[in-house]
């Protein structure tokens, strides 16, 4: 499996390659993101949409991820610096997506 070029995000044992997100990502996602916007959610409710946000995006490059292995990896103690840096990865202007950078996830 091509892997596209991303920033490298570790989350728990395991090492993504990020893409920047996609259109469709974008769009899908639109719901969560507006959700993440307000204050005062319920923790629960920000977890989750953090990670299928995270899942959304991940999916470009890992097509078989699903959202519960996500959710299992996610946890309270890293979930703030894996969204930074997902937040990072999808601001890039630097967007790589054509080109390869692994055969294989790590």
């Amino acid at each position: 499996m091509t892997i596209l070029h991303g920033a490298e995000i570790k989350i728990g044992a395991r090492t993504f390659f990020m893409p920047p997100m996609n259109i469709g990502a974008f769009v899908k996602t639109r719901a969560d993101r507006e959700l993440l916007a307000k204050e005062g959610i319920a923790q629960e409710d920000q977890a989750l949409a953090i990670c299928r946000v995270i899942h959304a995006a991940l999916v470009r490059n890992y097509p078989g991820l699903t959202l519960e292995e996500i959710t299992d990896v996610v946890t309270l103690g890293n979930m703030g610096s894996v969204w930074r840096e997902a937040c990072l990865a999808w601001a890039s202007k630097d967007d790589h997506s054509g080109k390869e950078v692994a055969e294989t996830p790590t």
